[in-house]
């Protein structure tokens, strides 16, 4: 059984409009709400045990503040050029090639390219958009990535900061 957590970068900042796209670093909300889903995962057991992520400072500081939340050391931290601008085929292969003895991984990125792939992952479910933070649970019943396909994960989850603090 494989799980993989397809996480979208924190809310980030716009203070500063001039800063190119790749620069742009979380706001105080992204920075909390990062956290809280970091604990929101350990809390409930789905911890992974490794993280794939952007480079892009916003998504990188999401990684870091999540793996600190759940106690992760940092070299469970892999950030992967391809992840930034990825087509459907790069975040497949990112995910097909990671090593058997894996059983759970995230995946932190972007929109739109998340939301396709959360999408082409499930067959019953589908997502409209994965808000800043959220979180797209999937499993998969194979012993490894490689053998993932399109539309052989089962939804297990959908969880963003949003959905807690409106309570």
């Amino acid at each position: 059984m494989k799980y993989l957590y397809i996480i979208r970068h924190a809310k980030s900042s716009w203070e500063e409009p001039l800063l190119p796209d790749f620069q742009r670093p979380l706001k105080k909300r992204g920075m909390r709400d990062a956290k809280f889903m970091g604990k929101w995962l350990k809390k409930n057991k789905h911890v992974p045990e490794v993280i794939v992520s952007s480079p892009a400072i916003r998504a990188r500081q999401t990684a870091e503040l999540l793996a600190d939340a759940m106690n992760l050391p940092l070299t469970a931290l892999h950030f992967d050029d391809s992840v930034y601008d990825a087509q459907l085929a790069d975040l497949f292969s990112i995910v097909t090639r990671q090593e058997a003895k894996i059983n759970a991984m995230a995946l932190i990125g972007h929109n739109p390219a998340l939301t396709d792939f959360a999408n082409l992952l499930t067959q019953n479910v589908h997502l409209q958009n994965l808000p800043t933070c959220g979180i797209w649970a999937v499993q998969f019943r194979v012993k490894r990535w490689e053998d993932i396909q399109e539309d052989s994960g089962q939804f297990l989850f959908f969880e963003y900061p949003k959905k807690h603090y409106d309570k």
